[in-house]
């Protein structure tokens, strides 16, 4: 590991003073770079991009910073090809570097809420943060909103969203690139698919007096069953922060 000090001015006293202290401390572990622009020019062109990118009315999330080891502002967005060479050869390849953000999939799980246009998914899989001082019990979550038509709750969905730095929320909220419905389950001699007996199960007044009246509740579907020999499903939720499960049992009508 090594600690890289970018200078603006190195024939500065203060700067050599410092430079031999850390120097005679540290030897290999430090390096001093002389600095390509002042901090002002390198603010001045972060604060201009940013400008620019606002104004291009981009998707997805989008940021402006300067890469000291690279000595190159770095800009990444969901822009074209030619909105990154027009940035390229306005400021010149040697001060900055651009990326362009992909679309990835930001999300596998159910829908369990609509509101104002949005959904909200919820990933069915607990991921454990204990060891790092986080929850024991997280479920992945977040509202989406540029979602086509016809999406339900009780539906199994994946999302793709353009990479990017995302809201530390929770839930999540993100725009929505491409929303694919994974087909749902239907069991042989069953009447209804697995994403029927979900949306029965949350119209229940079991639902609604167990786990939507519950304060704090985020519902996670951890999975919907089907019995054939009682002609019955049984969907189980849990919650968001707890391993507690509430298991709500559906005719197959």
């Amino acid at each position: 590991m090594k600690i890289v000090f970018l200078l603006d001015q190195p024939d500065a006293n203060e700067v050599k003073k410092l430079k031999a202290v850390l120097e005679a401390e540290m030897g290999d572990y430090v390096e001093f770079r002389v600095s390509k622009y002042s901090q002002e020019k390198r603010n001045d062109i972060q604060n201009e991009i940013s400008s620019t990118l606002e104004g291009m009315e981009l998707r997805g999330g989008w940021s402006v910073g300067y890469v000291m080891k690279k000595q190159k502002v770095v800009v990444e967005a969901h822009l074209t090809e030619q909105q990154r060479t027009q940035l390229i050869n306005h400021y010149g390849a040697d001060l900055v570097e651009v990326k362009i953000s992909g679309v990835v999939t930001a999300m596998v799980g159910y829908v369990v809420k609509e509101k104002d246009g949005k959904i909200l998914v919820v990933d069915p899989n607990v991921q454990d943060y204990g060891a790092q001082g986080g929850e024991k019990f997280h479920y992945n979550a977040s509202w989406y909103s540029n979602v086509p038509p016809g999406i339900r709750i009780g539906q199994k969905i994946e999302v793709k969203v353009i990479e990017g730095p995302t809201t530390a929320q929770y839930p999540g909220d993100n725009s929505a690139e491409e929303v694919i419905i994974i087909p749902g389950i239907q069991p042989d001699n069953a009447k209804l698919l697995e994403e029927e007996a979900i949306r029965k199960a949350m119209a229940s007044n079991e639902y609604e007096q167990s786990i939507a009246a519950a304060d704090g509740w985020l519902p996670v579907i951890k999975e919907a069953k089907y019995n054939d020999k009682q002609s019955s499903w049984s969907v189980v939720f849990t919650n968001e922060s707890t391993d507690q499960v509430v298991s709500i049992h559906v005719e197959d009508k």
